[in-house]
């Protein structure tokens, strides 16, 4: 491809490996700025996602806390002991099948008036109105 540069280019101006040069240059220093760009981008993101990573921890570390402060509550009105306790989340965990920690989340729910699916997070069926029968554990 052969590019001419004359109007842009004074009459005076150097050879054309010097004006190769240059072009390149610049589309070198634009390519650089745009992974500068990028790079940027990607430092942001990593950082946010740090933050949100620290703000789940503490999430978690609070519901351990009020976890613990329910079961000695429980564990004391009704005389139970931990081995109580580990043998429901046993039980619990087992409910899909597999012991892994992890609860399976359940499908929609039918309608138990018309038979048709009530949508996660519906209370009542959008179709005839009917309260779901989805249970506050279900996912």
């Amino acid at each position: 491809m052969d590019w001419h540069f004359k109007h842009i280019i004074p009459t005076d101006f150097p050879s054309n490996l010097k004006v190769n040069t240059m072009i390149e240059d610049i589309f070198q220093n634009n390519r650089i700025s745009r992974n500068n760009d990028l790079a940027n981008s990607a430092r942001e993101s990593s950082q946010n996602s740090e933050r949100n990573v620290i703000k789940l921890e503490k999430k978690v570390e609070n519901l351990l806390i009020v976890t613990e402060a329910l079961w000695t509550i429980i564990k004391k009105s009704h005389k139970l002991e931990d081995s109580d306790l580990e043998k429901l989340i046993e039980k619990i965990d087992l409910k899909d099948g597999r012991l892994d920690g992890r609860v399976a989340k359940t499908g929609p729910v039918k309608c138990q008036n018309c038979g048709k699916t009530v949508q996660n997070g519906n209370v009542k069926c959008m179709y005839c109105g009917t309260k779901s029968t989805k249970g506050v554990f279900q996912r």
